[in-house]
């Protein structure tokens, strides 16, 4: 491990003599008036031990220590928001560590400046912890995202322009997309809503949103089984709703487009595969559950039973 002479914020520093380039493991200690601050540096990623990063997960210090270790012009609080980085902003502030990955990545990530060439049009679910990009290693330019309550695929019938104007973008505009996937998750606010419903007066938008879908999925039990499973009826019902739009029929026709219906699991970060569909499918009449063939298993079962 490198240890460099301690960067104090006012500019100086001590004994410091340029460094070759930055090790994979490397701690820099950063003076920031009466206190010492150790940054560290492995792998790639950065850590600090102030206040700052352990609330929001960015500092100057590491711009210090960057610029210290490469020997540039130290940065100070000053200059660090004259560079676009004011304290008052955590979100600018977290671009740092960002911008720092950008910069040493940028040869790979040119051609990505003047257009974009993603291979799959993602459609998952807005949940903060279903992140596409992070869940399949994509970098930028690799996915189209289009996020909703739930992964929902309204009907072209419908009237929402929001998801039928992302489809139309990614159909008819990006030539590189092959894929869609539909992205369903474990622990599903908007399946759980099915199962105890919102009020109408206080929250309308969700509710008419869910009506979509609700029929058809009929859900009539609760527990965390029978939500797994109505969870991924959900998944197949929105890969049946893609294949309603023509322009996906045509691709899946022509043999340039796969559908894919995934499962993301937010306990242990797994990914599993639910369907894949190459060709159009018989599309049964929109009616009830049982019509559209997304009925969940257990209540089959429990009908059976009964």
């Amino acid at each position: 491990m490198m240890m460099c002479r301690v960067a104090t914020a006012s500019g100086s520093a001590e004994n410091y003599a340029e460094r070759p380039p930055l090790p994979l493991d490397t701690t820099i200690s950063v003076r920031d008036g009466d206190t010492v601050y150790r940054v560290h540096h492995y792998l790639g990623r950065w850590s600090c031990s102030c206040e700052s990063f352990r609330r929001i997960g960015a500092c100057w210090h590491i711009e210090v220590a960057l610029k210290r270790c490469r020997g540039a012009e130290e940065l100070t609080p000053a200059s660090v928001a004259e560079a676009g980085v004011p304290d008052e902003n955590p979100y600018v502030a977290r671009n740092v560590a960002f911008r720092q990955r950008f910069q040493a990545n940028i040869q790979t990530l040119r051609p990505t400046f003047d257009q974009q060439k993603p291979h799959t049009l993602w459609i998952g679910c807005s949940d903060s912890r279903v992140v596409p990009e992070l869940i399949v290693d994509a970098g930028p330019g690799e996915l189209f995202v289009h996020r909703n309550i739930g992964n929902i695929v309204p009907l072209p019938q419908s009237g929402d322009d929001c998801l039928s104007s992302v489809l139309s973008y990614a159909l008819h505009h990006l030539p590189s997309v092959r894929d869609i996937v539909v992205c369903g998750h474990i622990d599903c606010g908007a399946m759980k809503a099915l199962l105890n419903p919102p009020s109408a007066e206080a929250e309308p938008g969700l509710v008419r949103w869910l009506a979509q879908i609700g029929p058809f999925l009929a859900p009539t039990s609760n527990g965390r089984a029978y939500l797994r499973a109505l969870i991924e009826a959900n998944v197949h019902l929105q890969l049946q709703n893609l294949q309603q739009y023509e322009a996906v029929r045509e691709r899946l026709r022509s043999g340039s487009l796969t559908l894919y219906g995934l499962l993301y699991d937010v306990r242990d970060g797994s990914l599993q595969e639910l369907a894949r569909v190459h060709d159009v499918e018989p599309t049964p009449p929109v009616g009830s559950a049982q019509d559209v063939g997304y009925e969940p298993a257990l209540v089959s079962r429990q009908r059976r039973q009964s």
